[in-house]
C-alpha cells in the first residue's frame, strides 16, 4: 500500500483524529500524546503523524479496536514506518 503524502498539518490533524477515536480524549490530549511521543523519539512530528497514519492503515482490519488502540499508542516496531522512530527499517 502507498502511503498518501500528507502535509505537515494535515497528517497531523489526522493523527490527532486517530487518537482521538481510540482513546475518547480531547483534541488538545490528543496533540499532547502525538508531540510527547515524537520528542521521546526524537523523530519529526510530521513524521510520527504519518507513521501512525500507516499503522492504522494497515492494521485496521487485523485487530480488534481495543489492539488497535495499544498497538497504535506505543506505534509498534512491526510497522511498515519502524525506521521513522530510529530502529532498523
Amino acid at each position: 500500500m502507498t502511503t498518501p503524502s500528507y502535509s505537515t498539518r494535515t497528517a497531523v490533524d489526522i493523527a490527532v483524529g486517530i487518537l482521538i477515536a481510540f482513546r475518547g480524549c480531547s483534541e488538545n490530549d490528543a496533540f499532547t500524546e502525538l508531540a510527547e511521543t515524537s520528542r521521546q523519539h526524537k523523530v519529526a512530528l510530521a513524521r510520527t503523524a504519518r507513521a501512525l497514519i500507516a499503522f492504522i492503515q494497515t492494521h485496521h482490519d487485523d485487530l480488534p479496536a481495543t489492539d488497535v488502540t495499544a498497538a497504535a499508542l506505543q506505534w509498534s516496531h512491526a510497522t511498515p514506518y519502524r525506521g521513522a522512530f530510529g530502529t532498523a527499517a
